[in-house]
């Protein structure tokens, strides 16, 4: 009984919102039942088909704590004039302010209408089709997002691409910003790889504007603005009545600039990588940029094998949760849903 109810204290671990806590108490747990095995084993408590039984139970579990680390790509494709466009980044906002485990940038799409080009790029529509021949998805749809580079994910939930895209164990990619120098020191990590295969890759990088659209608040002017309401839209939860209304046009996380660092061969890597030729296209928003690094496997938009970031003041005020009570706007005539 002991031991099952240690393998049930790992399942509810795998809920644990913190990916790190949750592999260390799993490594722990996986440790401990290990020891509790071949305890039994030893003194004939343990029948053949319970040990194998509980073997399947350490190798998944075992597996889970090697994905809890890893890391999830998500490349969005959007178009400005896109009636979901909006929807589907308030969803990944949603996902950011949730997960520490996430990396994410917003390529705009050039076929926008006249004069739809704030942040648009002729590359992000290249990508997107080369994903959508890849992938065979039957066109580009808009908004479209990949995850990984070989999932692909609903505009309206991303959840179970994330899941999917947790199994890849795409590995971290460690940036450090010199201010001093305008640099970038990379380091690419050595990765599990069939020593029998040829390994080949690109190493690229996306320049991000901090996110655009200031958000506020608004209610019904007959609901009473209760603490636990005001909790809760400070906490980003839902709550009947009460509706976030963007200022101005939103656009979350968006790709300013990208280009190809290097060509990878299946090795480690370490970079130093100048700032000036991608921070030149910023202009005015080069303070404020941030970074994202990527490695995929054969070509550019080949599978994800790791990812890192570097994110700017700006960017972490603009995204996340806000200590600072949110306020509430009521209006003088109620909210037309």
């Amino acid at each position: 009984m002991r031991l099952k109810r240690r393998i049930e204290r790992l399942a509810d671990l795998k809920t644990d919102p913190n990916p790190r806590a949750m592999a260390i108490g799993m490594l722990t747990g996986v440790v401990l039942i290990f020891k509790r095995v071949v305890r039994r084993i030893m003194f004939r408590k343990v029948t053949m088909k319970k040990i194998a039984t509980l073997s399947a139970v350490i190798l998944g579990l075992s597996m889970q704590v090697a994905q809890a680390d890893s890391l999830v790509f998500l490349e969005m494709f959007g178009r400005n004039t896109c009636t979901y466009d909006d929807a589907a980044q308030e969803m990944l906002l949603d996902v950011l302010r949730e997960r520490q485990d996430i990396v994410m940038i917003n390529c705009r799409n050039t076929f926008g209408g006249p004069g739809e080009i704030k942040f648009t790029h002729k590359f992000c529509e290249d990508r997107a089709k080369k994903y959508s021949d890849s992938m065979r998805l039957g066109g580009v749809k808009t908004p479209m997002i990949i995850a990984n580079g070989r999932w692909d994910a609903s505009i309206r939930d991303v959840t179970p691409a994330i899941n999917l895209a947790k199994t890849d164990n795409v590995q971290a990619i460690e940036i450090v910003r010199d201010t001093a120098l305008d640099v970038l020191n990379i380091d690419v990590p050595g990765l599990e790889l069939d020593p029998d295969e040829v390994h080949k890759g690109k190493l690229l990088i996306y320049a991000m504007a901090p996110t655009q659209g200031t958000e506020r608040f608004v209610a019904d002017p007959d609901l009473e603005l209760t603490k636990e309401i005001r909790e809760k839209v400070n906490n980003n939860q839902s709550v009947p009545f009460v509706t976030k209304v963007r200022m101005s046009q939103f656009f979350l996380r968006p790709v300013i600039a990208m280009g190809e660092i290097a060509s990878w061969s299946g090795t480690p890597l370490h970079i130093t990588y100048p700032l000036s030729d991608i921070n030149r296209l910023a202009g005015s928003l080069e303070k404020d940029l941030s970074y994202v690094v990527v490695l995929h496997r054969d070509n550019e938009t080949g599978p994800v094998l790791a990812v890192g970031q570097v994110l700017s003041v700006a960017e972490m005020r603009a995204v996340m949760l806000s200590s600072e009570t949110v306020e509430i706007e009521q209006l003088s005539v109620p909210v037309d849903y």
